[in-house]
Formats: C-alpha cells, structure tokens, sequence
C-alpha cells in the first residue's frame, strides 16, 4: 500500500545562513540589501508555489537494496568495532572511539 505524504513547504525551506554558506559566503556574513531581498523573494515564492510530498510505501528488502544503491553515490556503512556492546547501553559501547 503506498501513501502520499504532504510536506508544509515552510518544514523543506532552507533557511538564509544555509543559502549563504551554500553560495560560498562566510558563516554568520550579513547579506547586503540586494541579495537579503532576493533571498526573502525566493522565500516568499517558494511557499507560494512549492507543493512538496512523499510517497511511502513498503518494499522489501532487496527492492530497499536497489533503491539505496540507487546511482552509486550512497557510501557503504562501515560496522562499527565492538558493534555487538551497544546494546548493552554502557558509555563507551555509545562512544565507540572512547578509550583509543
């Protein structure tokens, strides 16, 4: 059974420092008058128009496998040393570069 999920575009809107930082500009330089009005422009069209959902659906496991490798550019999970302790919910088992 697949599902449509409605996304409020306001819940997907970058907010300005990301658009900033994305454009090559320093963490935390103010914009000048131009570019803080078209972002603010962007913004305002983007919540206007933006009609952003999902679909969700079940798949198996092998269909997940063909999704995640997708186009080759999803990095594979390393394990991590000691995997199996994380259960056991000690603080190092959560940290596991703790201690080397």
């Amino acid at each position: 059974m697949s599902e449509v999920v409605q996304i409020a575009p306001g819940e997907i809107l970058p907010d300005a420092e990301g658009v900033l930082r994305a454009l090559g500009r320093p963490p935390g330089a103010a914009p000048d008058e131009r570019l803080a009005r078209l972002l603010a422009e962007a913004s305002a069209l983007f919540a206007e128009l933006a009609h952003p959902a999902g679909l969700s659906r079940e798949v198996t496991r092998q269909e997940f496998a063909e999704v995640y490798r997708g186009e080759g550019e999803n990095e594979p999970r390393r394990r991590w040393r000691g995997s199996t302790r994380a259960r056991s919910g000690s603080r190092s088992s959560r940290r596991p570069w703790a201690g080397r």
